[in-house]
């Protein structure tokens, strides 16, 4: 069994040498892992976001069949009615997502940038009402930043998103990249 051996820091802010009988493995493969995951949202972003769209559709074909499931079932209502109308039609929406992930990708974008807007919309309204105070400047700066990347997201939501998962690939490449390090770190400092 491989031994791991890594630092710990006592109550002076030292550091004190501790074996642990916990295998590398189990610490090293998750963290490969997310590099891999990063690395594939980094390569074919547009493969992430059609997969995106199709999580997103069968959410919806779900949350429709719930809807189905619980006017017929628990509420005991004829299907014909209200209730069983609204459950089929975001069913029948959810398999059209699924069969064009693409548009509810763009759906989904347009609906963060209307969501961004609003939100920047109020930030400035609330930063503006009193500009004395730094924090009211900082407020409106940020909502003022809201309104103009909700406007992005709004004229281009696809690009956007394919934007957005090429920055969280980064992210997850460096922090993966970061966790892996300092694991070597550590244990090179130990031996």
């Amino acid at each position: 069994m491989v031994y791991l051996k890594y630092l710990r820091t006592d109550q002076l802010g030292g550091f004190k040498e501790r074996s642990d009988s916990t295998s590398v493995i189990p610490k090293v493969v998750p963290n490969l892992v997310t590099l891999l995951v990063g690395a594939l949202f980094l390569s074919v972003p547009r493969f992430v976001d059609t997969a995106l769209g199709e999580i997103l559709g069968v959410s919806v074909l779900f949350v429709g069949l719930i809807v189905l499931f619980i006017t017929s079932v628990i509420l005991a209502k004829p299907l014909s009615g209200l209730g069983g109308l609204s459950g089929f039609l975001i069913a029948l929406v959810g398999v059209l997502l699924v069969l064009n992930p693409a548009a509810g990708v763009t759906v989904a974008g347009a609906l963060m940038g209307l969501l961004l807007v609003l939100q920047g919309i109020m930030e400035v309204r609330v930063g503006s009402s009193n500009l004395s105070t730094n924090v009211a400047r900082v407020v409106t700066a940020v909502g003022v930043l809201s309104v103009i990347g909700g406007s992005v997201f709004l004229l281009f939501p696809m690009l956007s998103l394919s934007a957005l998962t090429m920055a969280v690939g980064i992210w997850i490449v460096v922090a993966s990249v970061l966790r892996l390090s300092y694991g070597v770190w550590v244990h090179m400092r130990i031996q």
